[in-house]
């Protein structure tokens, strides 16, 4: 059992360290979509509300393949990706899109959650019918107070 446990544990830690782009390859990826802004019909204030969650090579080839996921106030947009294909600096295919002037589609724009995370993960609790036997309080306040970790 405790053999198990330490496997996931390593296989967890790996996939994680392997989820984080470096900052060089961020970098790439940042130069090229801006190189490339025009083709791709996004402006400079587009780029700087996007992520980029992932970029690598494709083995064999030149193509270095970028995810540029959309954000608005630092928070990524659900679903809005675009991916691109980039050989030689130049753009060779994309695929996705963006949700227009977000900025005016937004009803409530504040920066504070309706609900607390101590209330969401309460009200997880409840919905799956789980007993929660002790006074919920994060472990870890991380971000600036944005992210959350309990035990």
């Amino acid at each position: 059992m405790r053999n198990f446990l330490l496997l996931s544990v390593i296989l967890v830690c790996s996939f994680i360290t392997k989820a984080q782009v470096s900052e060089s390859d961020r970098s790439i990826a940042l130069q090229l979509v801006q190189k490339n802004s025009s083709v791709i019909s996004i402006n400079q204030q587009d780029i700087d509300n996007s992520i980029i969650t992932a970029t690598y090579i494709i083995p064999g080839s030149e193509i270095r393949m970028v995810y540029l996921q959309q954000s608005y106030k630092n928070i990524p947009v659900y679903n809005q990706l675009h991916v691109l294909a980039f050989k030689n600096e130049k753009l060779v295919s994309t695929a996705g899109s963006r949700i227009g002037t977000i900025e005016k589609k937004i009803s409530n724009d504040r920066s504070t959650p309706a609900v607390t995370a101590v209330d969401a993960v309460q009200t997880a609790g409840i919905e799956s019918k789980v007993k929660i036997q002790e006074m919920i309080i994060p472990a870890s306040i991380l971000r600036g107070g944005q992210k959350f970790e309990f035990g």
